[in-house]
């Protein structure tokens, strides 16, 4: 993501990354902070109409990012051998959009890596964005999904996310609130949450879970 991140040059200020490969930034606690080594990295970027959005896809090209009719994914660049995801605040032509995005830049926050600052969604807004995106791929099982893998590795290792869900907007609330039911109501989701979990902290983790649930749901 480092390496985006410089190729981008100033269009690096007007991406707010999101995805795996951020995680690892939600972490509260310096020393779990991580990017992690992936091969793919994800951001949007606010855009109004499809002429800013072929000027974007030409300035991404004039810094290196390159697309390929080998790849299905529309909105994928790639620079050298890192795959890049391209989206926007809203669905227009081959730059796709999450429900999210456009009501997240609102709600932003910087997290810093290396030098770099990264311009993020708040916790909650990811965590949105996360469920949107299962959903979005069918939303069958979620101890298969890497979506809600991600959000279980933001509600264990970011200590504040209890009273960040409690002072965010009522429809981001309320929309997570349907997961807060499934982890305390559904087999399937208890066991995500605990393949999830770390080793030796599942138990202690899931109640810290489940009370954030009920906290959401005001239980």
């Amino acid at each position: 993501m480092i390496a985006v991140a410089q190729a981008l040059g100033p269009l690096h200020a007007r991406a707010v990354y999101v995805g795996g490969a951020v995680v690892g930034l939600y972490a509260d606690r310096p020393s779990q902070k991580e990017l992690r080594v992936t091969k793919d990295v994800d951001f949007f970027v606010e855009i109004a109409s499809l002429s800013e959005l072929e000027e974007l896809r030409e300035q991404l090209r004039q810094r290196g990012f390159q697309q390929s009719a080998e790849d299905q994914v529309l909105c994928r660049f790639r620079l050298q051998d890192i795959l890049v995801d391209v989206m926007a605040t809203r669905e227009i032509a081959w730059a796709p959009a999450n429900s999210w995005f456009e009501p997240g830049l609102a709600h932003l926050w910087q997290a810093s890596w290396e030098g770099i600052d990264f311009q993020l969604l708040s916790a909650p807004f990811f965590l949105a964005t996360k469920l949107s995106a299962f959903h979005g791929r069918g939303g069958r099982d979620p101890r298969t999904s890497h979506d809600i893998e991600d959000m279980v590795y933001v509600l264990h290792h970011r200590g504040s996310i209890s009273s960040e869900l409690t002072t965010a907007p009522e429809a981001v609330r309320d929309f997570l609130r349907v997961f807060a039911r499934q982890v305390l109501e559904e087999s399937s989701w208890r066991e995500a949450m605990l393949y999830n979990l770390p080793a030796g902290q599942q138990m202690s983790s899931f109640a810290r879970i489940q009370q954030i649930c009920r906290t959401l749901l005001g239980t």
